[in-house]
């Protein structure tokens, strides 16, 4: 280290004024470390938040060496030592350290070139990163538990090709005020009959059964064997006693169907399972449903379950082929009427789209009466309107009516009414068009 010696009052008077303000520019120094310090603890001490303050190094209030706010210098030990000794006494010659000694300073200079005052600033003014400014901010969440695959769980009944049937849902009965199971007809099977696929999905190897009542002859569908998927055999068929078939949902990956993207966020894959609804010509009801396993497999709370009123299954209506007939209707004070034509067609066929009739129709009615029959004075040109043929018959059985050319005329007491009707949507199931006699004739 440096030595000290001799300095003349001109060099001693010099050297205090440069202590005093070495001193001056310390205490400057400490009120800024002050300061941080009380930042840093106003920071540490508040509301519930993180914030990050950077180092700001200063004096030691205790004795004057610089020391970090936290406790730590940002400069090597000797560099605070020896500005510290510098503030304190600011005669030690500088030109009597070593070059290592300097170094360790991070000042690389000669010695004999460098004052003590150059010494002093160098270190003093070294850029120090200031304290900045606390954030403080409410951290919310939410923790969430690792989820966990099912087991022993359905989660969906989904037809394959097509929708066969209708969910029932609870409502009350508009004809006697009641609360009951209900349907809307939408979905059905021809009278051709129908082989039906479904698959079941739910997490891989839950075993379910699943069961297809024939309601309205009260049988069951009997698989009797199926095989590894799930298709029936020949000697299958709808039999007298309750049946059902029990399989599982396969662990192999390529037997995945999939019908409902649903299905795809609890499993990716299902049993399909297929059965055959037998032609006939009458209608007739099917349900489909699940036979509840609580020991074994849950089931979605949506699915249909066998036997549990609150839960009804999957309704499949199988509709013959109507007919629609186009006629007078029937009234008191005329005889009688003929010439009524029936049209047979598919439940719900838009009859306006048949590219060989495109929907027209030609019918010759012919009424009678006892009493002598004339015109009704409101027909225009003896020509019949939609306002005199009502194709209206409720909800499942109501006819559109595209348009009518028709035209009434009486011969020998016998009232007529010729020419052609154009018919658009029918009904599901049978229904009629009806011509209004009283309209067109009148009775003297």
């Amino acid at each position: 280290m440096a030595k000290e010696r001799e300095y003349s009052v001109k060099q001693k008077a010099r050297l205090d004024l440069l202590k005093e303000e070495a001193v001056a520019a310390t205490t400057v120094e400490k009120e800024k470390i002050k300061e941080s310090k009380d930042l840093k603890k106003r920071t540490t001490t508040g509301t519930t938040g993180t914030s990050e303050t950077s180092g700001s190094t200063g004096t030691n209030e205790a004795d004057g060496s610089f020391t970090s706010i936290f406790g730590e210098s940002p400069r090597p030990d000797k560099a605070i030592a020896v500005l510290s000794d510098l503030i304190k006494d600011p005669r030690k010659d500088p030109r009597e350290f070593t070059i290592e000694e300097l170094k360790d300073l991070e000042i690389y200079r000669d010695p004999k070139s460098i004052t003590i005052q150059e010494v002093i600033e160098t270190l003093k003014t070294r850029e120090v990163a200031p304290a900045t400014k606390p954030v403080h901010f409410k951290l919310n969440y939410v923790i969430e538990p690792i989820p966990r695959p099912d087991v022993h769980k359905i989660y969906g009944l989904n037809a394959i090709s097509r929708k066969a049937w209708d969910k029932q849902f609870w409502m009350i009965d508009p004809d006697d005020g009641k609360y009951k199971v209900m349907h809307k007809l939408k979905n059905f099977v021809k009278q051709t009959g129908e082989i039906i696929s479904v698959s079941v999905s739910g997490a891989p190897e839950t075993r379910f059964s699943l069961v297809i009542h024939n309601e309205t002859d009260d049988t069951y569908f009997d698989w009797n064997t199926v095989n590894s998927h799930g298709l029936q055999q020949s000697n299958s068929g709808f039999k007298t006693g309750f049946r059902s078939v029990t399989t599982t949902i396969p662990s192999n990956k390529e037997e995945v169907i999939i019908n409902d993207p649903a299905d795809i966020k609890h499993s990716p894959v299902a049993r399909k399972i297929e059965f055959e609804i037998p032609p006939s010509s009458t209608e007739k009801v099917y349900k489909i449903s699940f036979l509840e396993d609580t020991e074994f497999t849950t089931y979605n709370d949506s699915l249909p379950i066998y036997g549990n009123v609150e839960k009804p299954g999957y309704k499949i209506t199988q509709l013959p082929n109507p007919t629609t007939t186009i006629k007078f209707t029937k009234q008191g004070q005329f005889v009688s009427a003929t010439g009524d034509l029936e049209i047979t067609h598919l439940p719900g066929s838009r009859l306006s789209a048949n590219a060989n009739t495109e929907g027209k129709y030609t019918i010759d009615l012919s009424i009678t009466s006892k009493r002598a029959l004339s015109l009704n004075t409101n027909l225009l040109g003896n020509k019949l309107t939609s306002n005199h043929v009502d194709g209206y018959g409720g909800e499942f059985t109501s006819t559109e009516i595209e348009g009518v050319d028709l035209v009434a005329s009486i011969t020998n007491n016998i009232g007529s009414v010729t020419g052609t009707i154009t018919i658009g949507k029918t009904g599901l199931r049978s229904s009629e068009i009806l011509i209004n006699p009283s309209s067109i004739f009148t009775l003297d």
